[in-house]
């Protein structure tokens, strides 16, 4: 039986350094130092209070935290020590002591990533959360002021929870089309808080 050599191409030689072989696929391949800045899309998905915020506010700024969390402070609490994050809470409808930087409905919201794909000051937005985000959906399509906890079944529909499904793709997309860091957080719901 004849014997077998392996054959493997002639690496070509540039100042003595021995590169990828000319016509290759590998020789398109760039230096990471080309390449060019590209905007991140992310979701952080986990329990309550584990820090989802905190490290999406890490995020190149100035950043604006939407924040759709039902409580007074938006659940902002853990962030306010970043700076160069602008936080604007979206709520259901107004409350008497609702901060001025509050805006009302899921309308505002979508206004609001209109004006960020004309915006060049912000590099980054943050959503905080998703969850909440088809909550205040849920409320609108219910036209009801707070949701009920989830301890039993029969209070919504299936066509109810799948028109929230789709507002909420629709409600999205926007942010996630922006040339800008889009970071959204989601969460398990927390049926015991402290």
């Amino acid at each position: 039986m004849p014997a077998v050599n392996k054959q493997s191409p002639i690496p070509v030689s540039v100042n003595g350094q021995a590169t990828v072989k000319t016509g290759s696929l590998l020789s398109l391949a760039t230096d990471a130092k080309n390449l060019t800045d590209t905007k991140v899309k992310l979701i952080l998905y986990g329990q309550n209070r584990v820090g989802k915020s905190t490290v999406a506010c890490q995020f190149p700024k100035p950043l604006v935290f939407l924040s759709f969390e039902p409580n007074k402070t938006g659940g902002a609490a853990s962030i306010t020590k970043i700076p160069g994050v602008k936080v604007l809470l979206v709520k259901y409808k107004k409350e008497r002591d609702d901060p001025p930087y509050t805006i009302y409905g899921t309308a505002a919201a979508k206004k609001v990533a209109l004006e960020l794909k004309e915006d060049n000051y912000f590099q980054s937005v943050v959503i905080d959360s998703a969850t909440s985000y088809q909550d205040l959906y849920l409320q609108e399509i219910l036209k009801v002021d707070q949701l009920p906890e989830q301890m039993s079944f029969g209070g919504v529909s299936g066509d109810q929870y799948r028109e929230r499904s789709e507002k909420i793709k629709e409600g999205l997309r926007p942010f996630l089309a922006l040339n800008k860091h889009v970071i959204i957080t989601a969460k398990e719901k927390d049926h015991n808080p402290p």
